[in-house]
């Protein structure tokens, strides 16, 4: 019994050792405590789909609250970090067509990129980098293509924003 008693101490800090395993609440933002309670300043869309903006905003919402990453204010002036959302390019390629040159399946594709700065000074506090994203669609699966591609590069960035990715 005594002889399990160096290993029942030791089993907490091999799993903390563990990448997937923490014991904290959720998720380590590499964001400082300080600057946790955000708003989104834009979201700079340069393609003709209108859903892109609201769509964006409501999944960064939806994940980063999700993971406890941050707190959203809706007044930019009670805010400590500003968010600011870049939709690099968003396209929809064939990518496998028929003998008679139709589409058989095509791809959804986004490139974006996520930039928080201090709301006091503007100073760049995160930058996600550019993050592209994909996925294939058949015909007639254009509409749920569109929105699992932009989860995914959501759920992508917020991996980056956290420790455990």
């Amino acid at each position: 019994m005594y002889a399990l008693r160096p290993l029942i101490l030791l089993f907490p800090l091999l799993l903390a050792a563990c990448g997937g395993y923490s014991f904290g609440g959720g998720d380590y933002s590499v964001l400082p405590e300080e600057y946790r309670k955000m708003a989104i300043a834009e979201v700079s869309n340069p393609t003709m789909y209108s859903w892109m903006e609201p769509r964006l905003r409501s999944l960064f919402r939806d994940e980063l609250t999700r993971r406890d990453l941050v707190t959203w204010v809706d007044d930019r002036a009670r805010a400590d970090a500003l968010m600011t959302i870049n939709v690099i390019r968003f396209y929809r390629p064939d990518e496998v067509t028929g003998a008679e040159d139709e589409t058989l399946r095509s791809s959804a594709n986004i490139e974006m990129q996520v930039v928080i700065r201090s709301a006091r000074d503007g100073s760049v506090l995160w930058n996600s980098g550019n993050v592209a994203q994909s996925w294939p669609f058949f015909e007639g699966e254009q509409d749920q293509a569109d929105q699992t591609v932009t989860e995914l590069a959501v759920r992508k960035i917020a991996d980056r924003m956290s420790q455990n990715y």
